[in-house]
């Protein structure tokens, strides 16, 4: 009799035992699922310095070079909005890739933003105004004929992808436009739509900023001004923090064009 009910409370136990065990593998994933969310990731900027290795770009008639202004403005860039943002460039040294390759690299982080850093040139005499352009394409009959081009340009199928991002990539440009506009004073700040082959496959919003005119030798001393560019970087960040300020405040189903 004894041992019977030591047997019986022995089944009792791991009867009970089961059951508990049961119950708590139920009950954990609503307690996970009542955990809080975690923290949203910063926001991730993309850099991409034009030109680089053989591609020298504008050449100034003091010989800087456009490659190299454009990197150091990155740099300067790259230091100041570290904290606040995740920072990429597309090139971290004297190398040019392929401009394709710069728009892929940005869709495969999934970055925020892409802002394209150039120096102008012209053969004018009088300083030129900074202009910011977004992408627009050339016509529908222009990305018809690129089409028939698919099979031999494997990058193709990033080609204006852009388009989807055209308005807010327009609204990113008048910020920027803004808080250059401010920090610039008497230089007139400009924005411009057209076909940029660099901005046509990214898959977010795009911009490219061209610093006026390094073949001016006024500009050209400018641009070679570190505190000039630390100015400029400012303002940079000024416009991008205004785009995330007002991007907070339009429906999700704007913003997802």
């Amino acid at each position: 009799m004894s041992r019977y009910f030591c047997s019986n409370q022995a089944k009792r136990l791991v009867i009970l035992f089961l059951t508990l065990s049961v119950a708590w593998s139920h009950s954990a994933p609503t307690a996970a699922a009542e955990s809080p969310p975690p923290a949203n990731p910063k926001p991730v900027i993309y850099i991409d310095p034009g030109h680089g290795g053989h591609d020298t770009g504008v050449r100034g008639i003091d010989n800087t070079l456009e490659k190299d202004i454009v990197f150091a403005v990155a740099e300067t860039l790259s230091k100041s909005l570290t904290g606040r943002y995740e920072l990429v460039l597309a090139r971290s040294d004297d190398y040019n890739p392929d401009l394709f390759k710069r728009a892929e690299a940005a869709n495969e982080i999934g970055a925020d933003l892409f802002i394209s850093i150039h120096a102008g040139g012209s053969f004018r005499h009088h300083p030129q105004c900074l202009t910011i352009f977004y992408y627009q394409a050339l016509s529908e009959n222009s990305t018809l004929a690129a089409t028939d081009n698919a099979l031999t340009q494997p990058s193709f199928f990033w080609d204006s992808v852009q388009i989807r991002h055209v308005s807010s990539s327009h609204r990113l440009a008048a910020c920027l436009q803004g808080a250059l506009q401010y920090e610039q004073g008497t230089t007139p700040c400009r924005v411009r739509a057209a076909p940029v082959v660099v901005l046509s496959g990214v898959n977010m919003p795009a911009v490219l900023i061209e610093f006026g005119s390094l073949t001016n030798p006024m500009e050209e001393h400018k641009l070679n001004d570190p505190i000039y560019r630390s100015t400029v970087s400012a303002a940079i960040i000024k416009g991008i923090e205004q785009f995330f300020a007002k991007k907070t405040s339009i429906s999700s189903i704007d913003l997802h064009e």
